[in-house]
């Protein structure tokens, strides 16, 4: 991932796996073959690689050995509703709280503020400590990286 972005490798050729969680953009992203996988979801997951803003002005897709009335569905086909199954929300509190601390002057008062947040609703209702202590580890696992 480091070569690619540093333009020390020209092609990465791989599964629908690179396509997400992983930033790295391309001006170009070639679908080689079909696949009952290739749904359209995963279509614009991995085509959005092609021609990101700030890396490039244009994006190319192209398709070889997908028939053509797959690619015409796979373009204009609607999206699936998109549904979570792990909870960001742990993750962004915590890169959050650690933002604000790590910009404060006074870090006594933003560790303050921070504590306070996690010990106040919604972390803190009866029945919510996993939740308040999944963010308390969250919070330091994104201190000590």
């Amino acid at each position: 991932e480091t070569m690619f972005r540093g333009k020390h490798i020209k092609v990465v050729i791989a599964t629908k796996t690179l396509a997400v969680g992983v930033n790295m953009p391309s001006r170009t992203c070639a679908f080689l073959g079909d696949s009952p996988l290739l749904t359209p979801l995963a279509f614009r997951q991995m085509a959005g690689r092609a021609g990101r803003r700030g890396h490039d002005d244009v994006g190319y897709v192209a398709f070889l050995g997908v028939p053509m009335q797959k690619v015409a569905s796979l373009m204009t086909s609607p999206l699936t509703s998109l549904r979570g199954r792990y909870a960001a929300a742990d993750t962004s509190l915590a890169l959050r709280m650690a933002l604000f601390q790590s910009y404060a002057r006074d870090r006594k008062r933003a560790t303050q503020l921070v504590s306070n947040i996690l010990l106040t609703p919604p972390l803190s209702l009866p029945g919510a400590h996993i939740k308040s202590q999944q963010a308390r580890v969250s919070f330091r696992f994104s201190l000590e990286q």
